[in-house]
């Protein structure tokens, strides 16, 4: 999937994902306590850098395939990306509320090998690097 970027108006990936996540919010109880679980394990293991589909379910104690139906069936788009969406939500957070943090540091939080697959990434996801997102939100001058 390709995102467009940013400065031309279109929209997204990250913005595509989070509208389709948005318009899947009335979920059951169980959905949500199901989610609620997944991201506290993606959170757990984005410091060690091993945040996978195969890492999150065998956490949750169920195999792969119920997991992707699983979230599938609760959010509408695809487990990695949901869980790219969890890291990239973190990221930015990291960023808004830590500006003075390195993107390396970010990275690695999110659970990114280096700065440079991160901003990859970030990039593909957003339509720019992290630096201009920063100063796009009026954090960095």
């Amino acid at each position: 999937m390709e995102s467009t970027n940013r400065h031309t108006g279109g929209e997204s990936q990250y913005e595509r994902l989070e509208r389709l996540l948005a318009a899947n919010r009335n979920l059951t109880k169980a959905d949500q306590q199901f989610l609620d679980a997944v991201h506290r394990i993606v959170l757990e293991l984005m410091p060690l850098q091993c945040v996978d589909i195969e890492n999150v379910s065998s956490r949750l104690f169920i195999h792969s395939s119920k997991f992707r139906r699983c979230v599938v069936s609760a959010t509408g788009v695809s487990p990695a990306n949901y869980l790219m969406v969890l890291r990239m939500r973190h990221a930015l957070e990291i960023l808004e509320y830590y500006p003075n943090n390195t993107i390396s540091m970010v990275a690695t939080a999110c659970g990114f090998a280096n700065h440079s697959h991160f901003t990859h990434v970030f990039k593909r996801m957003l339509g720019c690097a992290p630096q201009q997102y920063l100063r796009e939100k009026g954090i960095l001058s």
